[in-house]
């Protein structure tokens, strides 16, 4: 399983297995570490201070019986005051390693029954011997020292000994317990140890056993040493591929035997590419040779189409020439027609003109008419009135004057209107006979306007057909050109094409030379199995003897 892993992560995997044994190691004995500081605090922190006072207990106890036996003893009254001076003192001290001790106690969760009932039965007789204490200090300082001493003796000083006796109780039971802790801490010690050697042995054959795996699996991995792989490596970097490379038997799948592989198919490739490499030189030769004979015929055949594309180009100018011409002459038509249209309109205009002159001449003559009736009736009413003037005598001489004047000036009115009548009869006729020279000057002009409108539509024609002749021959034209274009491009593919064959064929010799410095195995063609064959111009080239057999030859046309 470990072969297939990466070489990285099977030796992650040693590494952390190692370092995983390591940390239990060190959790272990930073467990153990823990215990014993534990205990190691319980006895030096706790306990010692528990004696410690315990300790302070008892001094103070004793010197207070030696204190109170000097006050029965004393003689003056002076010593008995400094003795209980120095019970005071020592009661004092009691106290506050009383106080210390009951704070111990509070703090300690460990605090067993056992050192509990000690504690009480300690203050139960300290608070049955302070009293007899102060009761034989009054004894004496009122002078009974007969029964200072009896009490003294019969009741304080056995009192004194169960007080101490208690006191040396708790003291001895603490040191039982500090006796019982610092066992525990020795066997957790020697346990540690004897764990330790063992997890330390254990750690060690593991990781032989991790590194004699990790090893086996990357030697089946490698195949053999990383310096044969170099050597190997070496050699084929050196173009020697008949190089001898051993394998354990079996072995398909290691670094070396893959190398082994790559050697038999990077000598099986070089030859192939060989044997490749001769064959273009061949064919770049013989392609070379028709790229030269097609060149020369892709270039006559564009002198031809830029020939013909010139004669085209002359065709083309003339036939646009007489396209233009025809369009000139369509143009020209067109304003004739124009020109005749504008004329018959014209003259169209001048026979209404005529009709309009005509009616108006008539009209003329109507109110002529008129007027020539109106001087008539006025000449009737001058002659009434003249016949009237004379039949008035004097009184109608002004009146006769006056109608002999408009007798007068109707005649005349009558004989300008007859006058201006006849002149105006002459008008009419001559309008008429105009009118009548004009319709048949626009019944011609007319004719003039159909004729001119089908030479229009005729040069219409000429210069479409024209212009389609033009198109059709600038469309050749173009195609002409295209060909010429693309014969020019032929011509320079094929010179491209040539230069790439000759480029080709000496890259064939350069990869022919460059595949040459491989040394192969057996006797197969390879690198120095090479003939001679003449090239086309660039220079002798070197082929296998199949390769000179089986290589293609190119037909020219």
């Amino acid at each position: 399983m470990l072969s297939r892993l990466k070489i990285r992560t099977q030796l992650m995997l040693g590494f952390v297995f190692l370092m995983v044994l390591t940390v239990v190691l060190a959790v272990f004995g930073i467990i153990r570490v823990h215990q014993v500081e534990s205990l190691l605090g319980t006895i030096n922190d706790v306990n010692a201070a528990k004696q410690r006072q315990a300790i302070n207990f008892r001094g103070s106890v004793h010197d207070r019986a030696i204190s109170v036996r000097d006050i029965v003893l004393s003689s003056n009254a002076s010593q008995v005051d400094r003795h209980v001076q120095d019970i005071q003192t020592l009661t004092q001290a009691y106290a506050r390693a009383a106080t210390a001790l009951d704070a111990v106690f509070r703090a300690d969760p460990g605090l067993t029954s056992r050192e509990r009932e000690i504690l009480a039965t300690i203050q139960r007789i300290e608070s049955r011997t302070v009293p007899m204490i102060n009761q034989v200090i009054e004894l004496r300082r009122s002078g009974r020292n007969a029964e200072a001493a009896t009490l003294l003796e019969q009741q304080l000083s056995p009192a004194f000994v169960e007080w101490l006796a208690a006191i040396n109780q708790m003291i001895d039971s603490l040191e039982s317990v500090n006796q019982s802790l610092g066992e525990k801490v020795r066997g957790i010690t020697a346990n540690f140890m004897a764990v330790k050697a063992l997890l330390t042995g254990l750690i060690i054959l593991l990781g032989l056993a991790a590194a004699w795996f990790i090893t086996r699996s990357l030697l089946q991995q490698l195949g053999g040493e990383l310096s044969y792989a170099a050597q190997i490596t070496r050699k084929i970097a050196d173009g020697d591929l008949s190089i001898d490379i051993r394998t354990q038997p079996g072995d398909t799948t290691s670094l070396i035997a893959t190398m082994k592989t790559m050697r038999d198919s990077l000598s099986d490739i070089v030859q192939q590419v060989n044997y490749g490499t001769h064959a273009i030189e061949t064919a770049s030769s013989q392609i070379a040779d028709g790229n030269k004979d097609l060149a020369g015929r892709t270039e006559a055949q564009a002198d031809s189409l830029q020939a013909t594309s010139v004669t085209m180009a002359q065709l083309t100018d003339t036939v646009k020439r007489n396209a233009d011409n025809a369009s000139l002459a369509n143009t020209l038509a067109l304003t004739a027609s124009d020109v005749a249209v504008k004329g018959g309109q014209a003259v169209e205009k001048v026979v209404h003109t005529m009709g309009g002159i005509n009616d108006s001449s008539r009209k003329i003559s109507e109110i002529i008419g008129v007027i020539d009736g109106i001087a008539f009736q006025t000449n009737i009413l001058a002659l009434n009135a003249a016949v009237e003037a004379a039949r008035a005598g004097e009184h109608g001489k002004g009146f006769a004057v006056v109608a002999s004047e408009v007798r007068t000036l109707a005649q005349r009115s009558a004989s300008a209107a007859k006058e201006i009548k006849g002149l105006i009869s002459d008008s009419v006729d001559k309008v008429d006979e105009g009118g009548q020279q004009v319709a048949d000057a626009g019944r011609t002009m007319q004719e003039i306007v159909d004729s001119v409108r089908r030479v229009t539509d005729i040069m219409t024609e000429i210069a479409q057909a024209s212009h389609e002749q033009t198109n059709g021959i600038e469309q050749i034209n173009r195609v002409i050109a295209q060909m010429d274009a693309s014969t020019q491009q032929n011509a320079e593919l094929v010179e491209e094409s040539a230069a790439a064959a000759a480029a080709m064929h000496d890259q064939a010799v350069t990869l022919s030379h460059t595949v040459a410095r491989f040394k192969l195995q057996g006797n197969a063609y390879g690198a120095g199995h090479l003939i001679d064959i003449g090239g086309s111009g660039y220079g002798t080239a070197r082929v296998p003897l199949a390769a000179a057999s089986s290589a293609p030859r190119l037909e020219h046309s």
